[in-house]
């Protein structure tokens, strides 16, 4: 489930800030007021905000998250190569639902 974490902030609360999480399960209400607080940025004082549950990310929001995905998964690809680990001997499957990364196996 997709969460929106926001915040007005600064003096009069001129500015902005918000985050996309996603989270497998629901957590409690204490939890996401913790996560809110954590995950602040330090020029941000003043806050007044919360959490949102989100149906669908925001075409940019995804396109961003998709993006950033593609990097990770160059870069981390990169690491293993630099680190010795052949990459090809890995695929990319689904695993009760989930995406895992699983040693390639000979057809």
């Amino acid at each position: 489930m997709w969460y929106r974490f926001w915040a007005h902030c600064g003096p009069g609360h001129q500015s902005s800030w918000e985050e996309y999480v996603y989270l497998d399960e629901v957590p409690s209400e204490d939890y996401l007021v913790e996560m809110w607080h954590e995950m602040l940025p330090a020029w941000v004082d003043n806050a007044i905000g919360e959490q949102d549950i989100v149906e669908v990310l925001p075409e940019n929001i995804r396109e961003t998250k998709l993006m950033d995905c593609r990097l990770h998964l160059r870069s981390t690809l990169r690491m293993m190569e630099i680190l010795g680990e052949p990459v090809n001997m890995y695929e990319l499957g689904r695993k009760n639902g989930r995406a895992e990364m699983r040693a390639r196996t000979e057809d």
